[in-house]
């Protein structure tokens, strides 16, 4: 990386990498995200949490 991509890495915490992805991965990515919100979302879905703390 060259100084003005680590500057921008450390401010933002992330680096925009352009044409990385071809449009049928971003596609598949994105049909797999709405997969995994709809998911997420489902009202009927049970959701059972567990923090390692027994009483």
């Amino acid at each position: 990386m060259n100084e003005q991509e680590w500057y921008l890495f450390d401010l933002q915490g992330y680096l925009v990498v352009e044409n990385v992805l071809t449009a049928a991965q971003l596609d598949a990515l994105n049909a797999e995200l709405d997969r995994q919100i709809a998911v997420v979302n489902d009202p009927d879905r049970t959701w059972f949490r567990w923090d390692g703390l027994l009483p």
